[in-house]
Formats: C-alpha cells, sequence, structure tokens
C-alpha cells in the first residue's frame, strides 16, 4: 500500500471529513469547533481514506477519535496517523500530556496505542483512558 499523505483539515474538508467520520462510525456527530483539530490522511487515487481528530484544552490534548475506513485497515495508516499526531503534539504543544479513551473490546486499538507508548491510566470497564506523557 503507498504511504498516505497526513495533513492538517482546512474548513474546506469538513463536509468530506464529516462523511468519512460518518461511514467509519456512523454514531458519531463530529464538532468543529476552536479548540478542535483534524488530520486527514489521503491516498492517491482513493482521496480520504482515515482522520484523527484532537481537542486541544489548556493542560492536555485529548484525542477524541481516530479512524480508517474498513477497506484500508491492517495496512499501517493507523499507525502512520497516530505517529503523526504524536509529532504534531510533541511540536506544537509540549509537556502536555496527549490522552484518549478506548472501547476495551477494541483490541487492534489497543495494542497500537500501547505500542506507540501509551499508559492505560483508567479502566472505566467497558473503555480505558490512556495516555501518553511526554517530557517538557
Amino acid at each position: 500500500m503507498p504511504h498516505p499523505a497526513i495533513r492538517i483539515a482546512k474548513k474546506s474538508d469538513c463536509i468530506e471529513i464529516s462523511k468519512l467520520v460518518h461511514a467509519i462510525f456512523p454514531k458519531a456527530h463530529p464538532s468543529f469547533s476552536p479548540n478542535d483539530t483534524f488530520f486527514a490522511s489521503e491516498l492517491p487515487g482513493f482521496g480520504l481514506v482515515g482522520f484523527a481528530h484532537m481537542r486541544i484544552f489548556k493542560s492536555s490534548v485529548l484525542l477524541q477519535g481516530i479512524g480508517v475506513l474498513p477497506q484500508f485497515r491492517r495496512g499501517g495508516l493507523g499507525k502512520s496517523l497516530i505517529s503523526y499526531v504524536i509529532k504534531w503534539c510533541e511540536k506544537n504543544h509540549p509537556g502536555q500530556p496527549l490522552k484518549l479513551r478506548v472501547k476495551s473490546a477494541n483490541l487492534p486499538a489497543l495494542s497500537l496505542y500501547l505500542k506507540e507508548g501509551f499508559m492505560l491510566t483508567k479502566d472505566y470497564g467497558k473503555s480505558y483512558r490512556l495516555t501518553k506523557a511526554r517530557p517538557n
């Protein structure tokens, strides 16, 4: 599979990002507030195939969601997205922890996050809070 181009989504991407989010998570309702940053993952010839949604707070950054279309999973796109997000956070929000919540049954995502250095910080039963602490 070719390497994806990952970029910060533009305002003009909102409709396409919304469609992508709904294709991956039908019950989701993405927000586009000033505290939200979206990243778009594109493959040549296919367009948008993945996204990451960040919410920026004063003391932390929350990964609201990350997703890849089913037909493009298991090809490294999720890993590329999470790696990009981590590097972006280190550059733009140094010292702030990166947090996320993942369903405990979502073993592929949980495995990816743990491999990328996230640590389990809270068990909610059906989901976990994971945190990637970063040095100042």
